[in-house]
């Protein structure tokens, strides 16, 4: 009986926890609230700052990145969000020698993650219509795994971001974004291998991305 009662409870806590969440069970209940809660799915290219480098591992200078997040906005206009997205391909290790690259043909996974909170403003251009514009900062995580263990790296480290974009409500409910990233991650790269040659310390870059977003 208590174990009924308990899993009643634990339903109906959920249930508020939902509501709050979505900023109240009603339309009206979320247009008369300063404050709306967000989920958001995000696909995109980056090319990377040091482009030597992923050119010499996977033949390009980026590549696509996804992810998601969760965003706060508060009174319509100020926004804070948290947001995480990953890169991750298999190319090549490189040998460097004078600027030339050489194929080892020894398969080189890389895989960027970065988890970055930032926080900024939004404004209506049209009824359905917004733009947006902000900076933050976050933690990148690296790591390269190829087949021999002993080369392997992995690390993380710390860097920033300036971002801006349009959204389109394409429904009460339903947005979609078109937005663009710049990222600095300064001396995560250039300690070993061909950054080091080619003198690339930044493991940041350039993102072009759309955001589906969740949520009013």
């Amino acid at each position: 009986m208590r174990k009924a009662q308990g899993s009643r409870l634990m339903a109906s806590g959920l249930l508020v926890f939902a509501t709050v969440l979505l900023g109240g069970a009603t339309p009206a209940a979320a247009q008369t609230s300063s404050l709306a809660v967000r989920g958001a799915a995000t696909i995109g290219y980056e090319r990377f700052s040091a482009s030597d480098t992923f050119k010499a591992v996977f033949d390009a200078s980026g590549g696509p990145v996804y992810g998601g997040g969760v965003e706060v906005i508060f009174r319509r206009h100020v926004f804070f969000r948290v947001d995480a997205t990953r890169f991750k391909k298999t190319g090549e290790r490189p040998f460097v020698f004078n600027g030339q690259v050489f194929p080892l043909g020894i398969p080189l996974t890389i895989a960027v993650t970065p988890v970055v909170g930032s926080a900024g403003y939004r404004g209506e251009i049209a009824r359905n219509l917004a733009w947006y514009a902000g900076a933050g900062a976050g933690s990148w995580g690296y790591s390269e795994k190829s087949d021999d263990p002993t080369e392997s790296v992995s690390f993380r480290k710390t860097g920033f971001v300036g971002l801006g974009g349009v959204e389109w409500r394409v429904h009460q409910w339903v947005g979609v974004g078109f937005e663009a990233q710049f990222a600095g991650v300064p001396n995560a790269l250039g300690k070993g291998g061909a950054s080091a040659e080619f003198n690339e310390k930044d493991l940041g870059g350039a993102t072009a991305a759309v955001r589906i977003v969740i949520g009013r």
